[in-house]
């Protein structure tokens, strides 16, 4: 089945197919309509005939008898477009006058019995007729003679032709004349969509102002209404881009520049014990950008999970924070910190996707290590009822209470750290937690100490 594309046309076929279906079945109720006034005035006037003939009927000497001159025989007979026929005969007598090859197929085995008028159907000389057939029984007689008359259907043909073709023949041209007016109706209707098309084609690509609605009917204006929702968020994604160009390259400049002095003060010196801290700090500020340029990756990741809504498996939420902690107990007991771990014994089911999930932890647990001080504590804390809790609380430096707000901000450092970052790790944290539509909660730890986070899961994370 061929699909119309165009709007236009297919509003119009859409309106034009009923009025043309209401011509059609109108074009057979007036077919049917007249051909039964038509017939039923034609079969009148055959009674007429009938009855004018069956007057010539005499009896003489107690003998049916036909005298008409032949002169008004042909009178009866005569029509310029349908020949006429007739029959006269008795039940005595048989066969009195006129065409013999008449027949009434209405009267069976020239049964003499018919109480009021029989009309009938049938052919002659492969012409079609119509005919009628009347019983009378002429005064000082006892014979019944049966008078038909008959004649053919041109008259009737011709005058339901008439009548159809004055009927049909308006309603094609109104139906003309209507889908005329249409047309040029649903060009000026769609005359908005026409100056939209035109004003968007003269758009540049940076311009995402919103598309004005003014004198434009209420169904498009909810279209232009929905891009201009649309152009928004571009806008916002744009700026969003942007500014995440920018700090990017901010934070790559800061460790690149940093690795250009060092290697040209490596370069300037011959002795390889001088070289040995400008070769240390090469050293960091690599391992800078590579944990930058891990972020970006992961960051990205992250955000094209959201955008493919890739399905959310079952993960056992106990045994993956208990994986985790494991790997980092080496990296907290360099720095002289004590990581801790407590949660049922029960598995606790959830919904996700267990590599970011597990990106998603390392960045907690790394940022409460990171900004932690020596000989202190990470308590990890994991809840199941009523509902999966985890909860990460450190000693460190802690968060002021202004920033709490600020720090799921991308390129975000809270004003006194003074530890190496890019400021992505709660970035990623939020991003991950908004696809798996986990709470995320901050706040200072206690007596105002440390940081604690709280991840919230609702009852639809629950395998």
């Amino acid at each position: 089945m061929i699909k119309i594309q165009s709007l236009k046309l297919r509003l119009l076929l859409h309106l034009i197919f009923p009025l043309t279906s209401l011509v059609i079945v109108n074009s057979f109720i007036s077919y049917y309509v007249t051909m039964h006034y038509v017939n039923t005035t034609y079969d009148n006037w055959l009674l007429d005939s009938v009855t004018s003939l069956a007057q010539e009927v005499k009896s003489k000497e107690g003998k049916v008898v036909f005298e008409v001159p032949p002169s008004a025989l042909r009178i009866f007979q005569w029509d310029d477009i349908d020949r006429t026929f007739f029959k006269i005969e008795s039940q005595q007598v048989g066969f009195i006058a006129g065409d013999k090859f008449i027949s009434n197929s209405n009267i069976a085995n020239k049964d003499f019995t018919l109480t009021s008028p029989a009309y009938f159907d049938s052919e002659i000389h492969h012409k079609k007729i119509r005919g009628v057939s009347i019983i009378i029984t002429p005064k000082d007689t006892s014979d019944k003679v049966l008078v038909t008359v008959a004649e053919t259907l041109n008259k009737r043909h011709n005058m339901v032709k008439h009548i159809i073709f004055a009927v049909i023949i308006p309603e094609i041209l109104l139906i003309l004349i209507i889908g005329l007016y249409m047309r040029f109706e649903i060009k000026r209707g769609l005359t908005p969509l026409y100056t939209l098309t035109q004003e968007l084609s003269q758009r540049s690509p940076q311009d995402l102002t919103p598309i004005s609605n003014t004198h434009v009917p209420s169904e498009i204006r909810i279209l232009i209404h929905t891009m201009n929702n649309l152009l928004a968020k571009l806008r916002k994604t744009m700026v969003i881009q942007k500014a995440f160009i920018e700090n990017a390259a901010h934070q790559l400049r800061t460790p690149l520049s940093g690795l250009k002095i060092q290697a040209e003060r490596v370069l300037r010196l011959n002795n390889l014990q001088e070289m040995e801290p400008a070769l240390i700090k090469i050293k960091n500020s690599v391992d800078q950008i590579a944990h930058l340029n891990s972020q970006l990756l992961m960051l990205a990741q992250s955000e094209a999970a959201i955008e493919s809504n890739n399905k959310l498996l079952p993960i056992d939420l106990n045994h993956l924070v208990r994986e985790t902690c494991i790997e980092w107990v080496p990296y907290a007991l360099k720095h002289n910190i004590e990581l801790s771990f407590d949660s049922p014994s029960m598995s606790i089911q959830i919904r996700g996707i267990e590599t970011l999930f597990r990106e998603l932890l390392n960045n907690l647990i790394d940022n409460a290590i990171r900004y932690s001080q020596q000989q202190s504590r990470v308590w990890i804390t994991l809840e199941a009822i009523p509902q999966p809790i985890l909860t990460i609380e450190d000693e460190g430096y802690g968060i002021p209470e202004s920033e709490l707000d600020k720090v799921f901000d991308r390129f975000y450092r809270i004003s006194r750290n003074q530890q190496d970052g890019c400021g992505l790790g709660l970035a990623i944290v939020k991003e991950i937690a908004d696809l798996h539509r986990i709470q995320v909660k901050m706040e200072q730890g206690k007596n105002s100490k440390g940081t604690k986070v709280s991840l919230i899961f609702n009852s639809s994370q629950r395998s």
